[in-house]
């Protein structure tokens, strides 16, 4: 699937455009793809987006696939073709590969920026746009934030759907927004008592509307189910029906956020909110950071990669006063001081593209 903004796109690959091209790489991860899109359009530039599907392949490191697009299907390959753009945005590590591919096919011509973790040699890329999770090395071209890129929300095309269903509710809305097991998250049934225990104390009455995510499975979404109470409601995300996301974040008035989803808690920031992260169970794993020595110099060459640590975001946004704890969940105190160093990289993205 393509998707093109604004004008100015042509199709011989020998004529001047009015304006440089992006290419948005998108695949299946739906935080992934919000994030590259909505950075690449904050850019100003014309914007085309391609979604990527990929082949088995994908599960190589970027390091032994070099520059290749046989990770992607068929149908994904055929919309790889010329005018090449100025300049590649992906996220994550699955497109790595086939951006580099893009440049090579452009002649070098084609910058590439990556947002959080592309598991790959940090110096195939003019910029790597990452956040504390992934503790990577500070480098010339890696830029640290505090969270994802993320605009403020519009109701969506379902919010007339959702705005009609939830006409009845009892006011303050408090909405809690359900992630899922993984790596090191493992929600059982404990753990979702305690969101829902700790959801009503936030709430202090109104409406508890829960919303699960892709991320949450249906065992989850069952035990969650059995543990609300009256005048709560549970909306359960379903493939291919209305999905309430966009509309629940214009309407809620405050919000509670599970915290293995950092895009989620990216996202409630951006509404200006109160914002609570509730905490998880956490599987013990192995934390490290690449600040220095033998780490460092792995992460740099891509062999390597810090495991996932959201506490350690959590961490500095304390730090910086941006949010504030309270027993064991995470209180935002402040939206702005989360998410205004993105039109810094806006202005340096721009900068790089319009000067090569």
């Amino acid at each position: 699937m393509t998707s093109t903004s604004s004008a100015s796109v042509v199709t011989d690959a020998g004529k001047d455009r009015s304006r440089p091209l992006v290419w948005a790489l998108t695949g299946a991860r739906v935080g992934d793809n919000q994030q590259v899109v909505q950075f690449s359009q904050a850019l100003g530039f014309d914007v085309r987006e391609i979604e990527l599907a990929y082949r088995g392949l994908r599960v190589l490191p970027n390091w032994l696939l070099g520059a290749t697009q046989v990770v992607v299907k068929r149908v994904a390959r055929a919309e790889l073709q010329p005018p090449w753009p100025d300049l590649v945005v992906g996220a994550g590590q699955r497109s790595v590969s086939v951006a580099r591919w893009i440049r090579r096919k452009s002649g070098g011509r084609t910058r590439l920026v990556f947002l959080g973790r592309p598991r790959a040699p940090l110096n195939w890329f003019d910029l790597v746009i990452t956040t504390p999770q992934y503790g990577l090395p500070r480098e010339g071209n890696v830029m640290m934030v505090p969270l994802p890129y993320v605009t403020k929300a519009s109701p969506g095309v379902d919010a007339g759907y959702w705005l009609v269903r939830w006409a009845a509710l009892a006011r303050p809305v408090t909405a809690v927004l359900v992630g899922g097991s993984t790596p090191p998250y493992k929600i059982d049934r404990t753990s979702m008592r305690r969101l829902v225990e700790e959801s009503r104390r936030v709430a202090d009455g109104g409406t508890v509307l829960y919303v699960t995510s892709p991320r949450t499975s249906t065992v989850e979404a069952d035990w969650l189910e059995q543990l609300t109470g009256d005048g709560d409601e549970l909306i359960r995300w379903e493939k291919d029906k209305p999905n309430p996301y966009s509309a629940l974040l214009s309407y809620a008035d405050r919000f509670v956020v599970t915290e293995d989803s950092v895009s989620m808690i990216a996202e409630a920031c951006a509404t200006g909110k109160p914002v609570t992260v509730a905490s998880l169970k956490r599987s013990w794993s192995v934390s490290w950071r690449a600040d220095s020595g033998l780490a460092r110099s792995l992460a740099r060459r891509g062999i390597l990669s810090p495991p996932r640590n959201v506490r350690r975001l959590i961490s500095l946004l304390v730090e910086a006063s941006a949010i504030s704890m309270r027993d064991h969940d995470v209180e935002l105190a402040s939206a702005d001081a989360v998410l205004d160093s993105w039109p810094e990289v806006v202005i340096r993205v721009r900068r790089m593209v319009l000067n090569a």
